[in-house]
């Protein structure tokens, strides 16, 4: 069984109007069948990171009242998943970084700085173009052009 494209796009304004009322991002959406069930998983977190399990339950409630409302499914049952993207996720954009300024940091490059494929620091400074981690040896400047991947580091 497919799900229609207006339900799609229904249920995903839905979630997001809730996300931005509890000043949250989301960071996936998906709508499947798993095993006949039809389930909703919505990968979500705060700006600034930090989302607890409890704030997920509370979130997956308020998902479910508004659907079970506005009677998405037309009385069809469904599974409503709300989760953390993880602090494993990688950073991608400006914003992620943003979301981690000041924590450590881990940058993997895609091509060798000061001899250097890794950097690992404080994530100092983001601009438009680059970030800057200050590392035990000093401030380093890395253009997002040159990032292969990057992640908080625990």
């Amino acid at each position: 069984m497919a799900i229609s494209v207006s339900i799609k796009d229904k249920v995903g304004q839905l979630v997001e109007g809730i996300l931005l009322q509890e000043k949250m991002e989301l960071f996936g959406f998906n709508i499947f069948y798993q095993k006949n069930n039809l389930v909703i998983r919505v990968l979500a977190d705060y700006f600034q990171g930090g989302i607890t399990l409890s704030d997920c339950a509370r979130v997956n409630k308020k998902i479910g009242d508004a659907l079970e409302k506005e009677n998405v499914f037309l009385g069809k049952s469904y599974i409503v998943e709300v989760d953390s993207p993880g602090a494993t996720r990688l950073l991608k954009e400006e914003k992620d970084f943003r979301r981690i300024e000041g924590k450590n940091i881990s940058v993997w490059l895609k091509n060798n700085q000061e001899d250097k494929s890794y950097f690992e620091g404080i994530l100092k400074k983001i601009d438009k173009e680059k970030i800057t981690i200050s590392t035990v040896k000093g401030d380093r400047e890395i253009y997002f052009s040159n990032i292969k991947s990057a992640k908080e580091k625990l």
